[in-house]
């Protein structure tokens, strides 16, 4: 069974970099305890472990995470502050964890504001086991052409974002994208992500350079100009979004459609409610 390394970048300072609402009135320390739960939930049943990356964390915080299996802390230097942003040092924290991880296992950068579904591990574990035959092209009737335009899918390296964008549906968005049917939902082919995504040690250290290129400044566009095919995917990636996301950015005007995700905000945030009494 495949083994997920979560390196999970928190900051818990209640003013956050794009200063934007949050849904449902969550202030940011209850958002992140019940983010991490939700994640906790859909991680039951697949071996993983918890690299917590802080960025001035508190102690609650601390005291929070700590209290789930698995977890290791790592600091970023407060000092460092006044050269860089805490976005760019608790990114360039995940490079240098994530570099240091077996290549064949799945290493999911995930920023501190993502609620997931229970079964988004299910999901995104089942494209992972079945890619050859998911992402297989077959010439047939209706797609001659396609096959020699992006070649065999099934051996480019795979990047996984959990969300689904409601900016990708937008009317001067819209473009040509492969779409794949998995046992329990579509995945969508997209060229730009966020720093929330999950694909393998290996393939993160192939396409290190553009990642890299992303920290400082932070800058989650130029990874994925650098990365992500769209018609060719010689020295590219193939970044995959499912439909309906399992996962939502809980930021307003950008969460994923489609989903109640005030039921599994609530769902959480009476588990985590009881469990502390």
């Amino acid at each position: 069974m495949r083994h997920y390394h979560i390196i999970f970048r928190a900051c818990d300072r209640v003013f956050g970099t794009h200063c934007t609402d949050r849904p449902f009135g969550v202030d940011k320390k209850t958002l992140i305890k019940v983010c991490f739960l939700s994640l906790h939930r859909a991680l039951e049943g697949f071996p993983h472990t918890y690299h917590v990356v802080g960025d001035n964390l508190s102690q609650e915080m601390k005291d929070f995470l700590g209290k789930f299996p698995n977890v290791t802390f790592h600091e970023i230097d407060s000092e460092q502050h006044d050269k860089f942003s805490g976005q760019s040092l608790s990114l360039q924290k995940f490079v240098d964890i994530a570099l240091t991880l077996p290549e064949d296992d799945w290493v999911y950068c995930c920023e501190d504001d993502y609620l997931h579904a229970p079964h988004a591990f299910e999901y995104m574990d089942d494209l992972i086991e079945n890619r050859q035959q998911i992402l297989d092209f077959q010439p047939g009737r209706y797609n001659k052409y396609i096959p020699k335009w992006v070649g065999s899918l099934s051996d480019v390296p795979l990047f996984i974002f959990p969300p689904d964008y409601p900016d990708f549906y937008r009317k001067d968005r819209l473009r040509f994208s492969l779409i794949f049917l998995s046992k329990y939902c579509h995945w969508r082919q997209i060229d730009s992500t966020t720093h929330t995504f999950l694909a393998q040690g290996k393939t993160l250290k192939k396409f290190l350079k553009p990642l890299q290129n992303s920290i400082y400044p932070s800058n989650d566009r130029r990874f994925s100009q650098y990365t992500f095919g769209r018609f060719s995917f010689k020295n590219r990636a193939l970044c995959l979004s499912p439909i309906p996301g399992l996962t939502t950015h809980m930021t307003d005007g950008v969460m994923s459609p489609q989903v109640d995700w005030e039921a599994y905000y609530k769902r959480y945030l009476n588990e985590m409610t009881k469990a502390q009494g």
